[in-house]
């Protein structure tokens, strides 16, 4: 993200989705049909070889992640635009995360663990 421009705070314009906290304090998006609702984040304008590092880091190789396009509502703007999101794939422990309104400086410095500090580096089940 070095190169990339923050654009604008934005929500998702569908309500259905969830916003999750795994066990390691990192926050990550689901579908989800129950309890849906709209998940606030950042809007940044990044160059393809920037994407291209986040797919890597995200390891949509694997499935951990996909990247889909989604529509955005950002206040300034009368119209929703298209942006990237990374959602989780499938979690066997999706029911036993807490759901979390948004995630902040604050509570990364309370919860989050560096994946040095994770146990065997596995904290949440993705298939």
């Amino acid at each position: 993200m070095r190169t990339a421009a923050f654009v604008a705070y934005a929500q998702t314009k569908d309500k259905c989705f969830a916003l999750l906290l795994a066990d390691a304090g990192y926050p990550f998006v689901v579908r989800t049909s129950v309890d849906p609702r709209a998940v606030p984040g950042e809007l940044y304008e990044c160059d393809d070889e920037t994407l291209a590092e986040l797919d890597i880091l995200e390891e949509i190789s694997t499935g951990m992640y996909t990247r889909e396009t989604i529509d955005v509502e950002v206040a300034d703007s009368p119209t929703p635009l298209a942006a990237f999101v990374y959602l989780a794939g499938a979690l066997d422990n999706l029911d036993a995360l807490p759901r979390i309104d948004a995630y902040t400086k604050a509570l990364h410095d309370r919860v989050y663990l560096s994946k040095a500090q994770r146990t065997n580096g596995v904290t949440d089940s993705f298939h």
